[in-house]
């Protein structure tokens, strides 16, 4: 994928700062055993990325390394938001990566959940309310996310994603335990993103029927 011109964003419930990602040459791996090597690509604001691979090709890593959670091997990801304030070249500022594994506290309520990432992103007003209603979390704010099912942790998870207001989504298997309604209307909310001027990567094994998406396939090093 190649850039295009970017329009500049005001950071707000409703839009993002549009961000281009790029990555060269990058390698990466977990505990010291190179996994992948030699990726590169240019993401641009609206575009989306559907890595796919075998178990074990590096997908997961890919994406916690694009987030900035390991520390790469080699190679540079470098990001460049059109802002009056220059290049900003930090992954916490620009991405956020919902995982397969969602990242929920056993012991924390939905509400409580939703709270602790409302104040850990600093995010704008009214953030929280477009996250339950988008994801239908109304019924479960009571309940601790241990007694969830599969389905509805994978909702409680993705509401990271409206809550935090980044520009590049980085998605592990992002309709993992969901029903045919509700991936579309994940789907859905990816594609609201792209149109805003978001990014996106996602992994998965699943079909993802993006409109603006382009296939990557990881193979292992």
């Amino acid at each position: 994928m190649t850039a295009r011109s970017m329009t500049p964003g005001i950071l707000s419930s409703n839009s993002i700062i549009p961000c281009a990602m790029t990555v060269d040459q990058l390698a990466g791996g977990r505990a010291g055993t190179l996994v992948f090597a030699g990726i590169s690509f240019t993401l641009a604001p609206g575009e989306a990325i559907v890595l796919r691979g075998a178990n074990g090709c590096g997908k997961s890593t890919l994406l916690r390394t694009l987030a900035g959670l390991l520390r790469p091997f080699d190679g540079q990801i470098n990001f460049s938001p059109q802002t009056t304030e220059g290049n900003l070249e930090i992954p916490a500022q620009m991405t956020v990566l919902v995982g397969h594994t969602n990242g929920l506290k056993a012991t924390m309520t939905v509400r409580e959940s939703i709270n602790y990432w409302m104040r850990l992103y600093e995010a704008a007003e009214g953030a929280d309310k477009q996250a339950i209603d988008r994801l239908r979390l109304g019924d479960l704010l009571s309940r601790r996310t241990s007694t969830l099912s599969a389905g509805q942790k994978r909702r409680l998870g993705l509401s990271r994603l409206l809550i935090c207001n980044r520009p590049i989504w980085l998605m592990d298997e992002p309709t993992s335990s969901l029903d045919t309604a509700t991936s579309t209307m994940v789907l859905d909310m990816m594609d609201t993103h792209l149109d805003a001027g978001g990014a996106i990567v996602a992994a998965t094994h699943e079909p993802l029927e993006l409109a603006r998406a382009e296939k990557f396939v990881l193979e292992a090093a």
